[in-house]
């Protein structure tokens, strides 16, 4: 769309923010059976949300980690992928990359410990890097992980949420629910636990096109501890949401809540999950290869991570990873770029699409 290329990424020409759903018309019988479509939908989708919304509230009064996995996998898991369902996903598969087996990557759970040496790695928390695209994100994990735990990092900071009730509200854009805790100097809790952690270290959600620059990487506190926490059992995923016939898709970067949703329940005749994603194993064979080479042909080994005295260097090579993995460009722009997009949508389509 020329009007919106003010907003593309100056080095690809990738606007990350613009529908890709915006660029197209729906014909004449999907606009007449609309109405009918959202009706149909809406009453599977109620009772769905209400049981969504029991379960998880209930799981979080629980205190011991193992008894709310067992929990959440019983009850929220099959709600979660009942919900994807309604809203138009007949498909979810997820592919993941893992290194071969050698000798060479047979100890690959030996960590930095910020001092230049290495830290033989204990039981770790499984952490989850992943793209940010909708609120249904939430919906994907919390259909296959155990009661997952999710992090977003943003300019203003570090924020927690314990949940994936809360953790989808802040992604339609309630960023003050009660369920947002934020990590003073973004100190993560760096204890062991069976709920996985899910990190959003992009600053917006995207239309999927690509992966937004990790700008923020500063708002996480570096000691020895949290960098042990994000390398030693970490993995990325990046969930592709393939349209197939539909004119509309999850990918909510317009800022409107209300229309996204009735659009989504009303125009999506379909769409599939793809899930590409990278396995520990794989990420630390990277790190420890001499070899691995970054977007700009930079080698990054994990002699060089030793010596660094941040986490940078390692974040910076699993967002390469992510981008090599899912085929997707990492472009520059961020939050100030897509609050820019929703204020100029706003103006120029009055909140309706295109």
């Amino acid at each position: 769309m020329e009007k919106f290329r003010q907003f593309a990424d100056e080095s690809t020409g990738i606007n990350p923010f613009i529908p890709i759903w915006g660029q197209s018309k729906s014909s004449l019988l999907k606009k007449l059976t609309s109405i009918q479509v959202f009706a149909i939908r809406l009453v599977f989708l109620f009772p769905s949300i209400l049981m969504y919304l029991f379960f998880t509230l209930l799981i979080e009064m629980v205190y011991f980690d193992h008894i709310r996995v067992i929990l959440f996998s019983i009850f929220v898991k099959g709600i979660s992928r009942v919900i994807l369902f309604v809203m138009g996903c007949v498909w979810m598969e997820q592919n993941m990359e893992i290194a071969p087996v050698s000798e060479n990557n047979t100890n690959l759970s030996e960590k930095i410990n910020g001092k230049g040496g290495l830290e033989i790695a204990t039981k770790s928390r499984k952490v989850i890097f992943s793209n940010r695209q909708s609120f249904t994100d939430i919906l994907v994990y919390s259909s296959i992980l155990g009661d997952p735990e999710y992090i977003f990092v943003d300019k203003s900071g570090v924020k927690l949420l314990t949940n994936s009730l809360f953790g989808m509200l802040y992604s339609m854009g309630f960023t003050k629910n009660i369920g947002v805790k934020r990590l003073k100097n973004g100190r993560l809790d760096t204890r062991y636990s069976v709920r996985p952690l899910v990190v959003f270290m992009e600053e917006a959600n995207t239309n999927g096109s690509c992966i937004l620059a990790w700008n923020n990487i500063d708002k996480i506190s570096d000691t020895s501890e949290v960098r042990a926490l994000l390398t030693n059992n970490v993995e990325t995923s990046t969930i592709n949401y393939n349209l197939g016939s539909s004119i509309y898709g999850p990918q909510f970067t317009t800022g409107n809540l209300p229309l996204h949703i009735v659009l989504m329940l009303s125009y999506i005749t379909f769409y599939k999950i793809n899930i590409k994603s990278a396995s520990k194993d794989y990420i630390m064979s990277r790190i420890s290869s001499n070899n691995a080479s970054l977007k700009k042909g930079e080698g990054i080994s994990l002699k060089d991570i030793q010596k660094s005295k941040s986490i940078d260097s390692s974040l910076a090579l699993i967002q390469d990873i992510q981008g090599k993995i899912s085929g997707l460009p990492i472009v520059k722009n961020g939050i100030d770029g897509a609050t820019s997009f929703i204020e100029y949508w706003e103006k120029t389509n009055m909140g309706k699409s295109l």
